[in-house]
């Protein structure tokens, strides 16, 4: 199969279509522009066209590294065997992916983003490099034409020729970036706003600026430590114009010094050979490419320790479902460690028991031994420590009873203020919809069949609340009951004590000396059983107390996620997508593809709404938008997951796509309450944001949100500064997602 003539076959068909739509005039400037930016288009072609097996569009990843890379491209290793016929096999290699490969390393753009010893070309170390991350973001290990298709495709639309830093943000591309955090965030706000009314203008930007020139010891440049640093000392009500930046600068480098050493080596240590160049402003790795502007964070721009412990309100609501039966186990735990003390199970209760029984059985001894004491006594001393033990067994069932019967209450009150979580929340979804209104007679009947739909459930949730409460209080009245006939067993033992006090005080009048000593040393004993029982039972009553007080937290956050949900799900879009689709075929399919994804990966995006209160259908839209979907990769920058990033923000490590989206959303993503759940337009700014404001600035649509509708025509930064005004962004915009889910 000759690559090149099935190139130039690709190409006339392509002018076939475009000629018939009269589109894409692109293809006409540029005949030999490459397959790569119509990837999807190019399998069709080979498959209904010209009829190739699927098995063309994958190559083992041993194959490939097994061969050398010589003059820029990819040949057969020189053998003893193949020596002589070397240079037929390499002018008539037949191997599709082999030719695909070659052709995408001849591409200038690549050559450039992948040139990271920037010698002006490409070595197999370099190669090698890519394409191990490319195998690494196919399951089976393969090298896969549709992951290297949108790697070249990316590169080839996010790379300017013009691009000396290959795909390396400019420092003051990152600067301005980090600037513009800084002046939307609120805190900042107050802190630089001189003159009081509200807003930074142009005089107080310069002040500040100019300022914190000094942060990083050196007062002649602007840079990113500077900014950090100032918005670091911003949140924490530290910053001041009075202070002196240079014994600032001497005091951050000591307690930063060792921080920043350690971070190094991690990073160093972290690094894969996956392939990675560039920034948050591009990146491309193993086959995926970001552009979102992701650098800084509505909190702060230090880096985040995914080591850390999450906080309940970052936890998705299946995993507060795993804390809360965690925290259930410790509280069971510390549960069946009161009913140890009372059933003498407890190490410490048992011991004091131990020897208690050994003194009681020397006393018996002594006092049976002891011709002093009549046997009427011994009789009545008998019969009365017998009693003693056996009233004291019941007044020890009575409080292991009690303490389940509190621990049934315990776990009834949790179910009831589960109970009354969802009925408020569905309440507050009826409430919602009597202020909602539609001239749509759809959307009425909609907004109208939902009502009768949450009447209905807040039926059913007021019975279960009514039934549920009727079960505690049942419980109330059985642990009331408990009590009572605790008090009644409490005074009968305490009576038996005390006619025990008397009987010993007779046999002290005529006992021997040795009755006397064994007497003193059991009811020591005795006593000693009490005070450990004591010790214990405080102890243990404690870790119930903090144990119990875990659960209800965990409780309380699961009953608040679940009133979100239950409000969202039951809530009607009121939401107006004021614009026309301009979708070509390639979006339109594109489309199709990015509806399949969220069908099939929707609980991924909504745990990382559950955890952020970012709208899971605008996290899958800048995933989409980010990467194409793509799971294997960090959505902070698009490098590829299980290796430490690199590109900005450098120093992260995550394996997980969850736990690093939530991290990127929650540290890295500009303001989240920026974002109102009924107002589509918050959703657009969000997404404008997180990618940059450079169209805004330009006073043009973002293409990054609108394109493919009527809002956009043309226009985009085809790499870092470099704005193109003629080229049509092909990807889909934010909104056109959003509308497809939400609508």
């Amino acid at each position: 199969m000759n690559f090149e003539m099935l190139k130039i076959g690709f190409i006339s068909y392509l002018e076939e279509k475009t000629a018939q739509r009269d589109e894409n005039e692109q293809l006409y400037e540029n005949p030999d522009i490459s397959i790569f930016m119509y990837s999807d288009e190019f399998k069709n072609y080979l498959v209904d066209e010209i009829g190739a097996d699927s098995s063309i569009f994958s190559k083992s990843i041993t194959d490939i590294m097994q061969m050398d890379f010589e003059n820029g491209k990819l040949v057969e290793r020189k053998t003893e065997t193949n020596a002589d016929s070397f240079e037929k096999e390499e002018s008539e290699n037949d191997d599709f992916m082999v030719n695909v490969l070659n052709e995408a390393l001849q591409d200038e753009n690549v050559i450039m983003a992948l040139d990271t010893d920037k010698s002006g070309g490409l070595n197999k170390e370099e190669v090698d490099t890519f394409l191990t991350g490319l195998a690494e973001t196919n399951e089976n290990g393969e090298i896969n034409f549709d992951n290297l298709a949108q790697s070249v495709q990316n590169i080839q639309q996010e790379m300017g020729s013009e691009n000396e830093n290959s795909m390396a943000e400019s420092s003051s591309n990152i600067i301005n970036r980090l600037l513009e955090k800084v002046y939307e965030n609120k805190t900042a706000l107050k802190a630089l706003d001189i003159d009081g009314d509200g807003e930074l203008s142009d005089e107080e930007k310069t002040k500040f600026e100019e300022f914190i020139k000094g942060y990083d010891g050196n007062s002649d440049e602007l840079t990113e430590a500077d900014i950090k640093r100032a918005f670091d000392d911003i949140m924490e009500g530290k910053f001041s114009y009075e202070a002196d930046l240079t014994e600032k600068a001497e005091q951050i480098d000591e307690e930063t010094e060792a921080e920043l050493e350690e971070k190094a080596e991690a990073a160093q240590s972290g690094a894969s050979t996956g392939g990675t160049t560039g920034t948050s402003g591009t990146s491309s790795t193993g086959g995926v490419s970001s552009t979102g502007a992701t650098t800084g964070s509505s909190n702060s721009f230090s880096n985040s320790n995914s080591v850390e412990p999450k906080s309940l309100e970052n936890m998705t609501l299946e995993e507060l479902e795993s804390e809360r039966t965690s925290r259930q186990n410790e509280v069971n735990e510390a549960r069946q460690g009161i009913n140890d003390v009372y059933s003498g199970e407890n190490d410490a209760v048992k011991s004091a028991q131990d020897d208690y029984d050994s003194t009681k059985e020397a006393y018996d001894a002594a006092v049976e031994n002891d011709d002093k004491i009549s046997d009427d006594l011994k009789e009545r001393r008998n019969e009365n420590l017998d009693a003693i033990e056996a009233q004291q067994s019941v007044v020890d069932n009575l409080k292991i009873n009690i303490n389940d019967q509190e621990a049934k209450i315990s776990d009834q009150q949790a179910v009831v203020a589960e109970d009354e979580s969802n009925l408020s929340a569905l309440e507050s979804a009826r409430s919602a919809l009597n202020s909602q209104s539609s001239d749509d007679p759809d959307k009425q009947a909609e907004i109208d069949a939902k009502k009768a739909e949450l009447d209905a459930a807040i039926q059913e949730a007021e019975d279960k609340l009514e039934e549920d409460e009727g079960t505690l209080e049942s419980y109330e009245n059985e642990l009331t009951e408990l009590e009572e006939q605790l008090t009644e067993e409490e005074s009968a033992l305490a009576d038996l004590e005390t006619e025990r006090a008397e009987i010993e005080e007779e046999i002290s009048l005529n006992c021997s000396k040795e009755t006397k000593d064994a007497m003193k040393n059991f009811n020591e004993a005795k006593e000693n059983v009490t005070k450990v029982k004591e010790s214990e039972l405080k102890t243990a009553q404690s870790t119930l107390t903090e144990a119990q007080s875990a659960l209800d937290e965990v409780n309380n956050q699961i009953n608040i996620k679940k009133a979100e949900q239950t409000e969202k799900e039951n809530s009607v879009s009121d939401f107006d997508f004021d614009f026309e689709l301009t979708l070509s075929d390639e979006q339109e399919y594109a489309l199709e593809l990015f509806k399949e994804n969220w069908e099939e990966n929707k609980d991924k995006y909504e745990a990382v709404e559950e955890a952020t209160g970012m709208p899971a259908e605008l996290v899958a839209a800048i995933h989409w938008r980010e990467s194409g979907g793509n799971f294997d990769t960090y959505l902070h920058n698009g490098q590829p997951l299980g290796q430490t990033t690199t590109a900005v923000p450098k120093g992260i490590y995550f394996e997980d796509w969850t736990e690093a989206a939530i991290d990127a959303v929650t540290n890295y993503g500009t303001d989240l309450s920026t974002i109102d759940p009924n107002d589509i337009e918050t959703y657009y700014n969000y997404a404008e944001h997180y990618n940059g404001m450079g169209y805004a600035n330009k006073g043009l649509p973002s293409p990054y949100v609108w394109a493919g509708t009527s809002n956009y025509t043309s226009g985009k930064y085809v790499a870092d500064g470099v704005f193109d005004p003629n080229y049509v962004d092909q990807q889909l915009g934010v909104a056109v997602m959003l509308q497809a889910l939400l609508e």
